[in-house]
């Protein structure tokens, strides 16, 4: 199949090359979208190479040579399914290179957790076990921003999408009602990414946050919000200014460089960014907002008991549907049903919980949960 996929696949580094591979795509039904990327040094994915296949051709677009924004065009057609695998860092790449995000989207590992074929399976080992065909995955380490790409790059670039569209094709015909649930899932995933959300809401994502007072974790908030302004403003990497220790020293009172040092801040970080992050939550602490954030804590010891229950009825009914259990519902998904619970102790469905798995399990959830209530 080697000599196969080298025939199909074709360099696209012109305007025109690219506009000929763009209306390709937008004359057929479904079309299959990967990137290469690299992402050591920087805060955005820099892309190095955009795969596009109708499942019969492949074109491999060299971002260094034009401009991928073009693509943005067949990405907002909703007449073609744009078909990925494991899309999220795509989106990344999609987000910051074109500036559209394509749709509709199928992302295939998703289908596969809902046909009850495996969790976060592989590119490799859905395509063995829809096509029977073999995949070696011997560039993952590859440097995609040097040129000329080499030949074994090239391939294996190739590979990930000429097989793509086919494995799609066999997923639809197993779907059946299923095909409803993977489209709403995927609809989920095609939303904002983490470069693009509000950096106030940094802080959401700092481990350890919710063990913080209010009032420290004002200061957390305000150190997060800088730490991400400036990562992306500079395109460097958050933790190359300062990783969740330092910003939870900070907030916790620690006021020098000393005490950042104490607390394990890297010396590098330590010499460029510690000044500028002191005084950051150094002025946090000066003001009062009226809003102070309060973090949700995980759930108490006393409800172990309950999400033990919960974790059971879950597995029961995946087992009994055919899908992957942490598909159908994930720990999140029920410690944020149980953060529901009001003065009556009564808990309802959280938005996580809502559309094909309300319709499956909710009601199930409902019950166990409010039993006591």
């Amino acid at each position: 199949m080697a000599d196969a996929v080298n025939e199909a696949t074709r360099l696209v580094t012109t305007e025109a090359g690219l506009r000929d591979a763009i209306g390709a795509c937008r004359a057929v039904g479904a079309v299959a979208v990967d990137t290469e990327f690299m992402r050591t040094n920087t805060y955005y994915p820099a892309a190095g190479l955009l795969q596009l296949s109708d499942g019969e051709s492949c074109w491999l677009v060299d971002p260094l040579a034009v401009d991928i924004r073009a693509v943005a065009d067949l990405f907002a057609d909703t007449s073609v399914v744009k078909v990925l695998h494991a899309c999220s860092e795509d989106l990344e790449v999609f987000a910051t290179s074109v500036g559209e995000l394509p749709a509709p989207l199928y992302d295939t590992q998703v289908a596969a957790a809902i046909l009850g074929d495996g969790y976060s399976l592989s590119y490799q080992a859905l395509i063995e076990r829809e096509l029977n065909v073999t995949l070696a995955k011997d560039q993952t380490r590859s440097d995609w921003l040097a040129r000329p790409l080499s030949d074994e790059q090239l391939h294996y670039a190739a590979q990930d999408v000429y097989y793509l569209v086919r494995a799609w094709d066999t997923q639809q015909s197993r779907l059946a009602e299923r095909g409803e649930w993977v489209r709403e899932e995927c609809a989920g995933l095609a939303q904002t990414p983490l470069s693009a959300a509000d950096p106030g809401d940094a802080y959401l994502r700092v481990k350890g946050g919710w063990k913080l007072q209010p009032e420290e974790q004002h200061v957390l908030r305000e150190t997060a919000r800088w730490r991400e302004s400036f990562a992306r403003g500079n395109d460097v990497p958050r933790n190359r200014v300062a990783e969740d220790a330092s910003l939870i020293a900070v907030a916790r009172g620690a006021d020098s460089k000393g005490a950042l040092s104490r607390a394990g801040m890297h010396p590098r970080a330590l010499r460029k960014y510690a000044q500028e992050l002191l005084g950051v939550a150094e002025a946090a602490r000066r003001s009062t907002p009226d809003d102070l954030p309060a973090l949700p804590r995980p759930s108490p010891a006393n409800s172990n008991a309950m999400m033990k229950r919960l974790k059971a009825h879950v597995a029961r009914e995946a087992e009994r549907i055919g899908i992957e259990t942490q598909m159908l519902a994930t720990r999140r998904h029920l410690e944020a049903l149980l953060r529901t619970r009001d003065e009556s102790g009564r808990v309802s469905l959280p938005g996580s919980l809502s559309g094909w798995r309300r319709a499956l399990i909710g009601d199930g959830l409902l019950a166990i949960a409010n039993e006591e209530a």
